[in-house]
């Protein structure tokens, strides 16, 4: 009630959830290299092209940031203090419930789960049970966007070219939407490897 019914109203959330992702990014840079990096990391997330553009849509995206960014910080959270999983937990569900994209998330969160456990330094049943819980809590979507994707009928099957997809978007992220062609290309391969190197 207190946006209105307007376009205002409905970019509101958007944009709340962009700020709130400042002083995330605050938080994360103090907590891996004091003050000044915490400053940095903040003026580097608010001042990003792509944040500020999704913070002032409609949509899920910056939703997805926030809690991906919350449920790596909580995962943390619960590893150095030996704090319970609760909020890794909430924050991780919904995450996989904002976006499909955050099951990658969730997928090197396991992968960094694994090797402390393979290590050693972190025992199996401390982070089994809160991954059993969000499988749990995962499992209405999976019933519901099982029946979606087999019954889309957007592409036809055999007809998805998934590295040619992952091409474009690499070049796309890399050498940006304006150039094509030889200099786009010349652009991927340069950052590429740097990204390596």
């Amino acid at each position: 009630k207190l946006a209105g019914n307007g376009e205002f109203a409905l970019r509101l959330p958007s944009a709340l959830m962009g700020t709130l992702l400042v002083p995330l990014a605050f938080h994360w840079g103090h907590r891996l290299g004091g003050r000044g990096s915490g400053l940095a990391a903040a003026l580097l997330l608010a001042a990003n092209p792509f944040m500020v553009w999704y913070s002032q849509e409609a949509r899920m995206y910056i939703a997805a940031a926030l809690f991906a960014a919350w449920s790596v910080l909580a995962l943390d959270d619960a590893l150095a203090a030996r704090r319970s999983f609760r909020w890794y937990i909430l924050t991780t569900a919904l995450l996989v419930y904002t976006h499909y994209y955050g099951l990658f998330v969730l997928a090197a969160e396991l992968l960094v789960l694994a090797a402390l456990s393979l290590r050693g330094t972190l025992p199996w049943r401390r982070w089994l049970g809160p991954v059993g819980v969000l499988g749990l809590l995962y499992l209405p979507w999976v019933a519901f966007s099982t029946r979606i994707f087999f019954s889309y009928t957007g592409v036809a099957p055999g007809r998805v070219d998934l590295p040619g997809i992952l091409m474009a978007f690499w070049q796309h992220a890399t050498a940006g939407p304006t150039l094509d062609g030889r200099k786009a290309m010349a652009l991927t391969i340069g950052y590429t490897g740097l990204a390596l190197l």
